[in-house]
Order: structure tokens, then sequence, then C-alpha cells
């Protein structure tokens, strides 16, 4: 494994999205760079295009490029261009941020551990993107029936993100999918849920659980991955009741040092942006 150089690195400060909405998830600071942070939610969510917009926001704000890992069939640069498009010397950060294809979990792990180090220090990495970390990671070569090696392949690659974020000051996004909370009709997670939804309440952080189209999700990648991600956020789509038509709402799940909020949004041809006032969600 190749050392990462610290004294060639300056701390990164937070990053402003340039979005009202987006930016105050995290009041006063702006868009972690310290720790990993979580982006999870369902095919359509939005949650690649706000990580290629994340991406773009960083590069403009640090000078630097980023990087992002796809592991999820075709990557949508068609889409990130699009964004890009929307933005001031768009074309320029454009050309600042990597796509590397990685698509299977040891294939992934071996990147992370043989390549990723050199190439930070290379090409001045501000970011790392891993879009999505749950993908690889179920595929086939991994196998039914071997959690211990799924899990040892998390760790693996959670461990060295997490040491070329401490080490480099580069900071780390990464998607997940997301699963239905199986089982909840009965116990006292599902009471919860049901006084939850006569309530009014469509998130519950304590359970990592929001409502999407009338479905209980949360994120992927089950007790193993909840003790690696930083900041959580889950974005899900939902039916507005009595307006029609579908609304997306982005929970900020849990954080180190943030609270719960919620703040609803819309997908532009520039982006992910905020339809909302962000609020504080009841833990």
């Amino acid at each position: 494994m190749l050392p990462v150089p610290v004294s060639s690195y300056v701390e990164r400060p937070p990053i402003q999205l340039g979005d009202s909405g987006l930016d105050s998830l995290f009041p006063g600071q702006g868009f972690p760079m310290t720790g990993i942070v979580e982006l999870s939610g369902e095919a359509g969510s939005g949650k690649t295009q706000l990580a290629c917009q994340v991406a773009l926001r960083c590069c403009a704000a640090s000078g630097g490029s980023t990087l992002i890992i796809n592991t999820e069939g075709p990557f949508p640069a068609s889409r990130l261009q699009q964004i890009a498009a929307g933005m001031k010397s768009g074309k320029e950060l454009l050309d600042r941020v990597k796509i590397a294809d990685v698509a299977d979990s040891k294939d992934l792990e071996l990147y992370c551990s043989n390549v990723l180090p050199g190439l930070v220090t290379r090409e001045k990495l501000t970011l790392i993107v891993v879009d999505s970390m749950a993908a690889p990671l179920r595929s086939e070569r991994v196998g039914q029936g071997e959690a211990p090696e799924r899990s040892r392949l998390l760790f693996s690659i959670t461990a060295q993100l997490l040491r070329l974020n401490a080490e480099s000051n580069c900071g780390v996004l990464v998607t997940n999918q997301v699963v239905d909370m199986i089982g909840i009709d009965r116990g006292a997670i599902g009471a919860a849920l049901s006084g939850a939804v006569s309530q009014g309440i469509r998130c519950v952080p304590r359970f990592l659980t929001a409502l999407s189209a009338g479905r209980w999700v949360r994120p992927a990648l089950g007790l193993s991955w909840d003790s690696c991600a930083s900041h959580r956020i889950l974005m899900v789509k939902e039916s507005r009741l009595g307006v029609g038509g579908a609304s997306r709402s982005l929970y900020l799940l849990s954080s180190p040092a943030f609270p719960p909020t919620s703040l609803s949004y819309d997908i532009t041809e520039c982006g992910i942006v905020s339809s909302g006032l962000c609020l504080p969600l009841k833990v």
C-alpha cells in the first residue's frame, strides 16, 4: 500500500452546495468532508445526481479533482454533463471529474487498496464518490450465504476509504440502495411505525427508516454498514396526501454533529434543488 504524504495536503473545509435548503442540512458548515457521507435511496430518487452535483461543487470550491467510482451499470455521463452545464465554468469543472468503472466487490477492494492512494496524490483528489457501495457487494461473485466474506469486504473497503479521508483530507461520499422493512407488522418496531403513520410522521430516525412510495425502507447493507457511515442521508419518493402526484423528501437520519432534519426537493435539469425549508425531525 502506497503511503499518502500528509504534508502535501491542507485540511478541506466543508463544501457549500449553492442551494439554501441543502446547505441548511449542516447549518453553518456545509457538506461535511470528515468521515463517510452516505446517500441512500431507491432507483429514481436522485442520489446519483446529488453525488454528481457534490463532486462538481467540490471541484469548484477546492480547485482540485474528484473521482467517481462507478459500480452499477453504465455511468450517466450525459446527466453529469447536463448538471455541469448549469454551473459557472462547468466545462472546466467537468474536466476535473474522473470516472472509474469497478463492478466487482473484490476488484473494488483491490482498487481502494492498490490504486486509490497513489491516485489521490497524483490527481490531487479532494473527494471520492463510490456509486454505489451496495451493488458490488450484492454481486454474484460474492455469492449467496457468504455473509462473513461480504462483511470482510465491506470493512476492508471502508477502512481504506476512512484512512484516505483521515490522512489526505479527501472527502468520501457513497451512495447506497435501500431495503424494505420486512416483518414489521408485529412487535415493538411495527407498533412504533404504525403509531408514526397515525400521527402523520413519515420518517423515524432511530430506526433509520422512512416511507417511500408507501413502504417503509432503510439503507441496505445491514448492521455491519451501520457502524461505518458517519452522516446518513435517506432520499425517498412519497405520495403527497391530498395533493396528488409524487413528491421527494430527503432526510438527514444521523450525524455526529447535527440533529435529524427533513427537506423536500425536486429534480431539475441543473440537479437537486430544495423545494421547502429544512425542518427538524422527531427522534
